[in-house]
């Protein structure tokens, strides 16, 4: 098989756990009905979302990730704000990067949250040369202009450290966002223990679920363990979205 072919298989494929998932199956059609069917309610949401986060940006003086409204943004922001847990909230989230995820959650929420960031600020695979410090500098410098300081908690390291000590402590949280290692062992881990941390009601939230890093071998592929995770635990999940980010809720 030439290797264009093989390199263009590798990246097209239908991951082999997927069809052995029939509630991300369900939640991948719901999504699609909802986009199709319910178009306008979405854009409306997409609006608003979009106005939240360009007034966010403002004070930051960056190029928004996200140069113009997108339906990621407006499902992000529907599930944060419509969780339907109790003030205030607690939100975990796991890969802090730049902090932008983590200020927009406590701007959407209205200051009403407590968030706990875990993120080692160190070189990784997936890094590709980035300034680690400059990043960690970054994070704060926009959890200050955000008016958040005062509401985040950072836990300097990695998830496999962290986790299993909050777990240990009895730490619980309503919104559980897992934005880190994209490798499929490192999702898998992270989802296992946020899952112990996880309040029943509570709103798993899985980043980048199509990401796939070639370059670095099959081992970066999200989808994997998602598909894995939500399958193993259906008895416990339901799936609320499934689209570049995934929403489950634990019952």
């Amino acid at each position: 098989m030439p290797l264009w072919v093989k390199a263009w298989w590798e990246r097209r494929r239908p991951a082999p756990l997927d069809v052995l998932t029939p509630p991300m199956q369900w939640g991948r059609l719901r999504t699609w009905l909802n986009a199709v069917f319910k178009r306008s309610a979405l854009r409306q949401a997409r609006a608003r979302a979009w106005d939240t986060y360009q007034s966010l940006f403002s004070r930051f003086g960056d190029a928004s990730p996200y140069p113009r409204p997108s339906d990621r943004i407006a499902r992000f922001a529907h599930h944060i704000v419509h969780s339907g847990r109790p003030a205030p909230i607690r939100y975990l989230e796991i890969g802090g990067s730049e902090g932008y995820s983590a200020v927009y959650v406590y701007v959407l929420l209205d200051g009403k949250v407590s968030i706990t960031v875990i993120d080692p600020f160190k070189d990784y695979a997936e890094s590709d040369g980035r300034d680690m410090d400059r990043t960690f500098e970054k994070f704060w410098a926009n959890i200050e202009a955000a008016g958040a300081t005062n509401a985040v908690q950072l836990l300097k390291g990695r998830s496999i450290d962290h986790l299993p000590k909050l777990v240990d402590d009895g730490a619980q949280f309503d919104i559980i966002y897992i934005d880190g290692s994209h490798a499929i062992a490192d999702v898998m881990i992270d989802a296992a223990l946020g899952w112990q941390l996880l309040v029943r009601g509570g709103l798993m939230i899985f980043d980048d679920y199509w990401y796939r890093r070639c370059d670095l071998g099959r081992e970066f592929r999200p989808k994997l363990a998602v598909d894995a995770f939500v399958g193993a635990m259906a008895h416990e999940i339901s799936v609320l979205d499934v689209a570049g980010q995934v929403f489950i809720r634990k019952k």
